[in-house]
């Protein structure tokens, strides 16, 4: 009876084990994917790593100074991974009334368009797997990411 014992904890305390080294792996990939994203990796801090919503996202807070030297500040961002060869990071980059505008002004400019898509998809990336409390989206969001020009063209000249 107490060998099984002690087989049944030496078994479970190596279980427990795997899991905790597969943890930490896996934010170490999370660290990698998000510095990976920025102008000057090496400046990158993270900061406030947890888990997400679900087993697949990690999420937390990167720094990381910018063109000009200086820091940002602390920028949410949520890491996915399906497996360790399928995963990606998003640093939230919410678009403002400005990008809209800017799209207004610019609606034949499909590199603009795809930028501020960009933008719409962090925060529904971020809400997906981070966010305690919504993130809300921009209104004009839907018609850039549902790809209808016309509804998107139509939405701009009443904005």
């Amino acid at each position: 009876m107490a060998k099984s014992l002690t087989v049944a904890i030496v078994v479970a305390s190596t279980l427990m084990l795997s899991a905790c080294n597969e943890e930490s792996a896996k934010r170490v990939r999370a660290e990698d994917a998000v510095k990976a994203l920025m102008k000057d990796s090496s400046s990158a801090k993270i900061e406030d790593l947890q888990a997400g919503k679900t087993e697949k996202h990690i999420c937390g807070l990167i720094n990381a100074k910018n063109s000009f030297g200086a820091y940002t500040g602390p920028t949410p961002f949520v890491y996915t991974e399906f497996s360790p060869n399928n995963a990606f990071a998003v640093i939230l980059d919410a678009p403002s009334d400005v990008d809209f505008r800017m799209l207004k002004n610019l609606f034949a400019d499909y590199g603009l368009h795809q930028r501020v898509e960009k933008k719409c998809r962090s925060v529904d990336h971020m809400n997906l797997g981070c966010a305690l409390r919504p993130i809300e989206q921009h209104p004009l969001c839907k018609h850039v990411t549902s790809n209808n020009q016309k509804a998107l063209f139509e939405a701009l000249k009443n904005f």
